[in-house]
């Protein structure tokens, strides 16, 4: 009998992609995945298509990134990856990130958006011949400037936009929704034991459908606030202050039967001053919106209307305040600053 002997050679490589950053809350060992309850709210009758019917407050995060691992001694720059995994779809409603202002609907599949903080390489970092020798691979390019680690401050928020308007009743699909997961450039880390902030939603399906809804109108009519022509002088003496009106009016129809309230705020992507109390116009001025002469936060929701009783319409009015910035020279020449009120219905 002839036999022949086989030798099976192999190389079994490992396929593990190489993790390049760490991030977590607030600093180093905080936490990794961050979930957060998405209080019910509702949709108005009369909503149209492509509509953002719902956008959260503000969640503002520290985020703090550290351990480059990344080959060939490389910095890397922390990526804020939007949208990083699949969730639920519904026919009707589409969910989408408000990242710094940028809008991202979550259709549109996974996005990376560089935070342009950049972290040094941690072996790198540890050989001061190896920085001196190739300081091009550092942050800063300089090697007496080393960032192992960087911290920095994010805003984005949640929205939900109408495809098409559900029946009453209609009970949504939608669940839990991985907004952000903050990363290296190559991509998210899937692994279980990831070290990489992730921000995590849940109760996304506690959607009222509503029989009616509300009209608003604003006063003065044309939406201009105009503060006229003022001098740094008169401000010092006493801001200049000018009224305006906002009112909700319930649809009045045989069809509605449902009651609901309404929560507005007065948003804005320009800088905030005085806890978010006052709009920075860069000209050495700032401008507050009152109410009963309380300052009101941007960027911050507040009950506006309560149409869940016998009450048909409600006007709120509002005062803009214009004044000088404490410590800072007023810019002489004109200027502009636009807030946008928005409301939920819940």
């Amino acid at each position: 009998m002839r036999r022949a002997a086989l030798l099976l050679l192999g190389l079994l490589l490992f396929t593990g992609r190489a993790l390049a950053l760490d991030c977590f809350l607030n600093g180093p060992g905080g936490a990794v995945d961050v979930t957060a309850q998405v209080e019910p709210f509702a949709v108005p009758a009369n909503a149209t298509p492509g509509d953002i019917i719902w956008e959260s407050g503000d969640y503002t995060l520290t985020v703090y990134c550290d351990n480059n691992t990344a080959d060939q001694h490389e910095r890397e720059n922390v990526f804020a990856w939007i949208n990083p995994y699949p969730s639920q779809t519904d026919p009707y409603y589409q969910l989408g990130v408000n990242f710094n202002g940028q809008q991202f609907d979550a259709a549109g599949g996974l996005y990376g958006l560089d935070t342009h903080q950049c972290v040094d390489n941690n072996v790198l970092a540890q050989n001061p011949d190896l920085m001196r020798e190739h300081p091009e691979k550092l942050c800063s390019g300089n090697a007496a400037q080393v960032h192992t680690s960087r911290a920095f401050n994010v805003r984005f928020r949640l929205y939900v936009k109408l495809n098409s308007l559900p029946p009453p009743g209609y009970q949504s699909a939608l669940g839990s929704y991985t907004l952000v997961q903050f990363d290296g450039k190559g991509g998210i880390n899937q692994l279980p034991d990831a070290r990489n902030l992730k921000y995590r939603l849940n109760g996304l399906n506690n959607i009222t459908v509503l029989d009616c809804g509300a009209a608003l109108t604003v006063h003065p009519e044309n939406q201009i606030v105009d503060f006229g022509t003022v001098s740094a002088a008169d401000l010092a003496n006493a801001p200049r202050e000018r009224t305006f009106s906002v009112t909700a009016t319930k649809t009045q129809d045989h069809t509605c039967s449902m009651g609901f309230r309404l929560a507005a705020e007065f948003y804005t992507d320009q800088p905030l001053l005085a806890g978010n109390t006052a709009l920075d116009l860069q000209n050495g001025l700032m401008l507050n919106i009152l109410e009963a002469k309380t300052p009101l936060v941007f960027n911050h929701y507040f009950l506006f209307a309560d149409f869940s009783t016998h009450s048909l319409s409600v006007e709120r009015t509002f005062t803009a305040r214009l004044l000088p910035i404490p410590g800072r020279t007023v810019t002489p020449g004109p200027w502009e600053a636009t807030t946008v009120f928005k409301i939920n219905y819940y």
